[in-house]
């Protein structure tokens, strides 16, 4: 994918999956392997939404560490948060947000962080942490924490796209879908022509470029979609949660 975008805030893609409601479900009736499987997932999808969360509500960037791996290991892995779960509940962000309002109260209370054991975990190390766009800088807490939530799903679609285009051979599809889109979206850099992309993969016919990207924007919608299904319940429909995802994207896009 486009390395260093803003949609990139760090993570591995080993843990960089989706969050599905089927593997909440079974997590008490699961091994132990398993639930530390299932952890891993949610740990990979949320901590950057949770840590934005915590920067934008004023903590520094070292608290914002410490509180984030606080969090997941004290909540989310001690209190087995996620066998708490429950689609009836509403989404699991919010579901995710009201346990981290309520953990902050608790340290707040507590007036002392406690003793962390980040060994247990993903190493939250400074080159990994999300800078903010500029335009998010005054937003809220629960809107940092959407827009992370949202350039996550973004990048793990995106990944996977490029991941599918290579395992079917399609490398070039890739780079011709990155030169021309995701470059100019995501860095700022000027669109290249189509003759410019034909010439630059040595594609003998410029129609090439066209067909290959509309290739890459159906495998896009289709994954993305994948990707918003997976943390609904069956039956659920995904028109709405990606409306509000273009919805969260656009609003930030629009404040520049």
């Amino acid at each position: 994918m486009v390395n260093q975008d803003r949609t990139e805030m760090g993570g591995g893609k080993d843990v960089f999956t989706t969050t599905c409601w089927t593997q909440i479900r079974s997590y008490s009736k699961t091994d132990d392997a398993h639930k530390q499987f299932i952890l891993s997932q949610m740990m990979g999808r949320y901590w950057r939404p949770v840590y934005c969360y915590l920067r934008r509500k004023g903590l520094s960037d070292a608290n914002a560490k410490d509180m984030t791996q606080g969090f997941f290991c004290e909540v989310v892995m001690g209190r087995e948060l996620v066998a708490q779960a429950s689609s009836s509940k509403g989404r699991f962000r919010t579901f995710l947000l009201t346990a981290l309002d309520r953990f902050l109260v608790d340290e707040h209370r507590r007036k002392s962080a406690l003793k962390r054991s980040p060994g247990q975990m993903m190493s939250l190390d400074s080159e990994q942490m999300p800078d903010l766009p500029d335009d998010l800088q005054e937003s809220s807490p629960d809107h940092v924490f959407c827009y992370a939530w949202a350039t996550s799903l973004l990048d793990e679609a995106l990944m996977l796209v490029e991941e599918d285009c290579r395992r079917q051979g399609q490398i070039v599809h890739w780079r011709v879908f990155e030169d021309r889109v995701l470059l100019p979206l995501f860095k700022d850099q000027p669109e290249l022509s189509v003759a410019e992309v034909s010439e630059k993969h040595n594609l003998p016919h410029p129609s090439q470029v066209s067909n290959m990207i509309v290739t890459v924007k159906r495998k896009f919608k289709r994954i993305l979609e994948d990707c918003i299904q997976a943390q609904l319940d069956p039956g659920q429909e995904v028109g709405s949660e990606l409306q509000e995802m273009m919805h969260i994207l656009s609003k930030s896009s629009a404040a520049h």
